[in-house]
């Protein structure tokens, strides 16, 4: 693993990596990496690029230097597809404010919400208690 690397040559006190329902990779290797050398994780695109958020859908056009466009998971069939993730998102969101930032934050507790200006009070209030983080799991 890289992290285990690049911390020899400079200390690394956190990494930015996308994370979302979406995209779920550093699961995998690079925090369970970090969770052992201590080091934060900061998540980047929390809402799959707004799309999680409700914000776009299969119609949405995106300008053409828009790096959204070059991403299978944003092309109009793909957003009319994942419409379905969308509305189970807003369902749990309804009765869990905040609750995809939570779903980041209480996997792994060191991270932090991408604007904690904006969003850390919000995240930190939400109790998810462990049922709900196995049904995160699922989705």
């Amino acid at each position: 693993m890289p992290v285990f690397d690049a911390r020899v040559v400079q200390p690394i006190t956190a990494i930015q990596s996308e994370y979302s329902l979406f995209w779920r990779a550093p699961e995998v290797e690079l925090l369970p990496a970090m969770d052992e050398l201590g080091i934060g994780f900061v998540p980047l695109n929390p809402l799959g690029a707004v799309f999680l958020a409700g914000k776009i859908d299969a119609h949405t056009t995106f300008d053409p230097t828009d790096f959204r466009n070059a991403m299978s998971r944003f092309s109009p069939e793909a957003r009319k597809a994942n419409m379905v993730l969308v509305e189970i998102v807003k369902a749990v969101a309804e009765r869990k404010r905040a609750m995809l930032l939570a779903w980041l934050q209480r996997g792994y507790e060191d991270a932090p919400p991408s604007d904690p200006t904006q969003l850390f009070a919000a995240a930190s209030s939400v109790d998810a208690p462990p049922q709900s983080r196995s049904r995160r799991r699922k989705l």
